[in-house]
């Protein structure tokens, strides 16, 4: 699973910190001068992230506080 979010979103970044800590495993991908819109403005970009982590299964250790 992976949380996806950009800098500039319209969602807090407290609810999206708080979805990411309430999914064991997940993955988080915050995109930088980006914003909510941004599968539209970037759909190359997007769409490459989420084919890596659709590809890639998780492989880390937890490292949340």
């Amino acid at each position: 699973m992976v949380v996806l979010s950009t800098d500039r979103d319209i969602i807090p970044e407290e609810h999206t910190l708080f979805i990411y800590r309430s999914i064991p495993k997940a993955n988080l991908c915050i995109f930088t001068g980006e914003n909510h819109y941004m599968t539209a403005s970037n759909a190359a970009l997007f769409n490459t992230t989420v084919a890596k982590y659709l590809e890639e299964p998780f492989r880390g250790e937890e490292q949340r506080r």
